[in-house]
Parts: structure tokens; sequence; C-alpha cells
């Protein structure tokens, strides 16, 4: 789902039509998603790289989620 200013990133569920992960952040924010190996079916994950405005460092987000069982 789209939503008016914001960026979105997201991973879907193999072979499904519902589930994942997805994570929103402002256009105005320098960010890039990040390769994430993950050779673990039961995990979706999601790795983008922040970029701080004064070049003194950046922030890694990773959003998980491992199915129930």
């Amino acid at each position: 789902m789209a939503i008016n200013g914001y960026r979105l990133f997201k991973k879907d569920r193999w072979g499904k039509k519902c589930g994942g992960v997805a994570l929103y952040l402002k256009k105005s924010i320098q960010c890039e998603e990040l390769s994430l190996k993950n050779g673990h079916e039961q995990v979706k994950s999601l790795r983008v790289r922040i970029r701080d405005r004064s070049n003194k460092g950046n922030l890694v987000m990773d959003v998980y989620y491992r199915l129930p069982h």
C-alpha cells in the first residue's frame, strides 16, 4: 500500500498471497536497501541503511518476521 510522502521497502512471503515484512521511510530521508543473505525459509527479513545528514555515521534498520511454528 502506498502512503503519500513515504518510500516503501517490502519483502513478500515465498509463494504466499499475504504476509512478509515492510518498512516505510519518509522520502526526504536518504536510504538504500541492503542485500541480506538469508537461507532460512521460516524467517523473512529486510535491511535498510539510513544515511546520517551530518555524515557522522549510518543507521542500519533490520525488520524480521519468523513464522510462529
